[in-house]
């Protein structure tokens, strides 16, 4: 399992979340067939991400510190109508993800999918993580469970 060392420091974040809020996470792990259904719609899809869903599942963590998506959507349907018409940048991009403050995770697709960042206070742009989905999350998780 790649994910094998996230997914532990998720069942203690977890723990702690369910023992502070009397609330736990939950995330939906993807099925065999789900991944494949994954892979039929976007060929390029990275394969951490993949390995993520079916290891770890789509949803929250860290009380919603950040959310995975199991399903990639355009980032105009993230975004409210009023704020459609400021996003306005070159890349094209699928969003995977989301924190509290609305900032959108995204992939930006191009030959290496790698993922991004649209901020709420800059709409025009995305800022480039320069890092797969894997060194990404693992950067998150590794973060808010030092934080715990």
């Amino acid at each position: 399992m790649r994910y094998e060392r996230e997914l532990e420091a998720l069942k203690y974040i977890d723990q702690l979340d369910a023992e502070m809020n009397s609330r736990q996470e939950e995330r939906e792990v993807y099925s065999k067939k789900q991944i494949e259904e994954l892979r039929k719609e976007y060929p390029q899809i990275p394969e951490d991400y993949l390995e993520y869903l079916s290891e770890i599942g789509a949803g929250s963590f860290g009380k919603e510190f950040c959310t995975i998506f199991g399903d990639l959507c355009e980032i105009e349907d993230f975004y409210d109508e009023s704020l459609l018409e400021f996003l306005d940048f070159e890349e094209k991009v699928l969003q995977f993800g989301c924190d509290p403050s609305g900032k959108a995770l995204v992939f930006i697709i191009d030959e290496n999918w790698e993922v991004g960042e649209i901020w709420d206070d800059d709409l025009g742009s995305v800022c480039r993580a320069e890092k797969t989905f894997y060194d990404y999350i693992c950067e998150v998780i590794e973060c808010l469970y030092k934080v715990q």
